[in-house]
């Protein structure tokens, strides 16, 4: 086969893959979820979350974040730069962890509303 060819091919075929995968990424949307559906098991993976700073703990690099909404969970940004206090209403986006037995958000975004 002639290596122009396989190298155009190969472009065009790359070309079109990113843009597939562009069209495909704008279309994938993390539903919002609460605390209740994620506490009882009925949400695994990332979630979207609202909820309101009941309280904060600083320890090395890892910041705990108690929200509440219904009920409460804990949010874990490995951050300590956060401009959060107490009471400011977040809206959270994250894989949802077990860690002794109780359900945690893994924060991998976190947004101040």
């Amino acid at each position: 086969m002639n290596e122009s060819l396989l190298y155009k091919s190969a472009i065009i075929v790359s070309i079109v893959g990113l843009i597939l995968i562009f069209f495909i990424s704008n279309s994938i949307e993390i539903n919002d979820t609460t605390i209740d559906k994620i506490t009882n098991g009925e949400t695994l993976d990332t979630v979207k979350l609202v909820g309101e700073v009941v309280e904060i703990t600083e320890k090395s690099n890892v910041t705990y974040l108690l929200i509440a909404e219904t009920k409460e969970i804990t949010a874990i940004a490995f951050s300590n730069n956060l401009s959060i206090k107490k009471g400011d209403s977040l809206e959270i986006i994250g894989k949802v962890d077990e860690y002794n037995g109780k359900k945690e958000i893994i924060a991998e975004s976190i947004t101040i509303k």
